[in-house]
């Protein structure tokens, strides 16, 4: 069942009539819910996981990953501050072959 599919069935099964004997008599506001959610789900999907705001979404919490690791780095080490912020930089920008060069650095202090 695709998400559309879901959504027209919940619809219509909030559009019933029930016999409260039989069906809870809050199951068309529950169903009635149901499709508001998976509308919300849709429009999430649609716009939140499309390639461009996807990418920057990593971005961000890639940079707030690497400043995390970055203070607690800081903090266990006596290494010069300058050249680990130059490390985090680099990563963040993502420049593979410059990443090597440095932790090359790193490594022969």
């Amino acid at each position: 069942m695709s998400i559309d599919e879901a959504i027209v069935h919940a619809r219509e099964v909030a559009s019933r009539k029930f016999d409260d004997k039989v069906h809870c008599i809050r199951c068309p506001e529950f169903h009635e819910q149901l499709a508001e959610w998976l509308e919300e789900l849709k429009s999430y999907r649609m716009h939140v996981f499309c390639g461009d705001m996807t990418q920057q979404m990593i971005k961000e919490e890639r940079s707030k990953a690497i400043n995390e690791f970055v203070q607690i780095f800081k903090s266990r080490t006596t290494m010069e501050n300058k050249l680990v912020d130059e490390i985090a930089e680099e990563l963040k920008a993502e420049r593979v072959s410059k990443e090597n060069e440095l932790l090359t650095r790193l490594k022969e202090r």
